[in-house]
């Protein structure tokens, strides 16, 4: 039958010579009941204060369980002490694994080694230096420069170039042949070289995973070809945003989830004149709008034509809307004020708000449209052209935008 734990034993086992490393159990046995009731534990879990065997005398609280099982027989320094000691290493057997025992042809180049977590530096078998920790490179983690690693996980995941070749070329190819050499051949993941199966025979460039996985099969012009194709078979127009119902449908959502497209200019200028951000009217959305006055603020920066620059639409097809979207707006009775500035680059506050001032008196003199063009500083109407100082213009910065709206 085990022998029943008691404080007495408790404390002959950790004050012994032979079993306590030199430790003192400084609780008395009144205490060591005490703290059994506050702790709410047993004689082998309750904690314990007890003196290191250490120079310093420290302080340290385990239970008996982990002090009987060597797991805590020491204070926190003298933990850190002796695993440290366990760990060190003295520089001639670090050099010796590096350079001879882990056959990795690297050569150490630090003078002095202090610890398994501190960098060394390091030569590469093919000559370049690199850094890395002993811990790393002892267990395998970083035993070469970052350009070997590169090209070791190429081989390791690279399909063989007969593969990819027969691939490309054969029927699941879409008439396409391989123009990249073996030798130029890097991996999946890198770029290729391929001649498109159209009549031009155009040359288009992709990764044999995009070929693959993602249907890159054909040059830039066969896919904008493509495109057009499929949109005029399912929705009768060249592209998506064409059709009127799709456009409707686009714009509704985006209006109720407030991710309506908004450059930071048109925030800027909306943050100092005021009126409605994005105001959905019908199957339009009028940058800044003044709906008790029927007047719109159009805001004409950089994004703009940004639909022309990823050939959604040509400039004839652009004009065209807009002309269509102004006529839609007039026969409602909206009155137009359209700043233009491609550059990105507006007034001051003040500046603003004189234009708005200036725009609001002309309209309600019974016109229909002003224009201030910004580019060459130019007020615009159906009177004609006029010149007009704009004054010093900034480019606008997110902060900016910040500062104002928290106004």
């Amino acid at each position: 039958m085990a022998k029943r734990l008691t404080y007495k034993s408790i404390k002959n086992f950790i004050n012994s010579e032979e079993t306590g490393n030199g430790c003192k159990l400084l609780i008395t046995e009144e205490e060591f009941e005490y703290e059994k009731i506050m702790q709410n534990k047993n004689n082998s879990t309750v904690k314990l204060k007890i003196q290191c065997g250490c120079k310093d005398k420290n302080i340290f609280e385990p239970c008996f369980n982990k002090f009987k099982s060597d797991f805590q027989r020491q204070c926190k320094d003298c933990g850190h002490k002796n695993i440290g000691n366990k760990l060190r290493k003295s520089y001639e057997a670090v050099k010796y694994f590096i350079e001879i025992e882990s056959e990795s042809y690297c050569k150490l180049k630090s003078k002095i080694y202090t610890t398994v977590k501190d960098n060394l530096d390091i030569e590469c078998r093919c000559g370049m230096p690199f850094q890395t920790s002993f811990d790393c490179f002892l267990h395998g983690d970083k035993r070469q420069c970052d350009n070997c690693t590169s090209k070791m996980m190429s081989e390791l995941y690279k399909t063989p170039y007969s593969d990819i070749k027969s691939y490309i070329e054969g029927e699941n190819g879409n008439g396409c042949k391989l123009l990249t050499d073996e030798i130029d051949y890097i991996n999946t993941n890198e770029n290729i070289l391929i001649k498109c199966s159209c009549k031009k025979e155009n040359e288009f460039v992709t990764t044999y995973e995009r070929f693959k996985g993602q249907n890159k099969k054909q040059c830039d012009e066969c896919t904008k070809i493509n495109k057009k194709e499929t949109c005029l078979q399912k929705y009768g127009v060249e592209h998506p945003m064409q059709n009127k119902e799709i456009s409707a449908k686009v714009r509704a959502t985006l209006t109720k989830n407030g991710n309506v497209a908004c450059s930071s200019q048109q925030r800027y200028v909306h943050s100092i004149v005021g009126g409605a951000l994005n105001y959905p009217y019908y199957n339009a959305s009028l940058d800044i709008a003044f709906p008790e006055e029927m007047i719109y603020c159009e805001c004409d920066f950089g994004g703009h034509w940004l639909s022309i620059k990823l050939g959604g639409l040509t400039q004839k097809e652009f004009d065209k809307k807009q002309r269509n979207r102004w006529y839609s707006l007039f026969r409602s009775h909206w009155r137009e004020i359209r700043i233009i500035s491609t550059k990105d680059l507006i007034p001051s506050d003040q500046k603003l708000l004189e234009i708005l001032s200036y725009a609001r008196t002309y309209l309600n003199q019974n016109h229909h449209y002003i224009k201030f063009d910004i580019d060459n500083s130019k007020i615009i109407n159906s009177q004609g052209e006029f010149d007009y100082d704009f004054g010093e213009l900034r480019k606008i910065k997110p902060t900016d935008i910040q500062i104002q709206e928290a106004i």
